[in-house]
């Protein structure tokens, strides 16, 4: 009888155990697939390095450029929320008419460019500069736009995030 006992325990630890660590292995698969479709991110925009330029001067299209500086402006304190990336992708589906993947796929991109760039606040400086250089003041209303619909998003501007619309201003010569 004790026997018994044990492999009941046995079998109920076992069971709970299995239970408890599926939902851990769902979430480590949710973060590889994230990683994954950063990575893909590039090729699917047909992107191709070049030797001693980075990948934000070579990035001709605005709304590209958007995509990252709203990707970078997200995350100045730390990862942002679920509800903030998805202003963030309704708006850019909305600014540029295309679909919820594509605008996904853009704001992909846009979060790897931000990482070549090392920090959110380089990424800033960078990509404000570009985006002025590439299009002058033609792509200002829509950057303004996605920006503001974060901020709806996520109920308040950070410090650091006023320092990046004082950047934008700079960067736009707003001032």
């Amino acid at each position: 009888m004790p026997i018994l006992g044990l492999l009941g325990t046995l079998l109920v630890a076992g069971i709970f155990w299995y239970v408890r660590n599926r939902g851990a292995v769902g979430t480590v698969e949710d973060v590889v697939e994230l990683a994954g479709e950063a990575r893909r991110a590039p090729r699917r925009i047909r992107f191709k390095r070049q030797a001693n330029t980075h990948p934000v001067q070579q990035c001709e299209h605005p709304d590209e450029l958007v995509a990252a500086y709203a990707a970078a402006f997200m995350e100045m304190d730390g990862l942002p929320s679920k509800n903030v990336q998805q202003a963030s992708v309704a708006s850019l589906g909305r600014l540029y008419n295309t679909t919820l993947k594509d605008a996904e796929e853009l704001l992909a991109y846009g979060r790897w460019l931000m990482a070549e760039c090392g920090t959110p606040d380089q990424a800033i400086s960078r990509l404000g500069k570009r985006l002025y250089k590439l299009d002058g003041s033609g792509s200002f209303q829509n950057l303004m736009s996605i920006i503001s619909d974060i901020t709806a998003a996520s109920g308040q501007l950070s410090a650091r995030q006023k320092d990046a619309l004082g950047q934008i201003k700079s960067d736009f010569k707003l001032q």
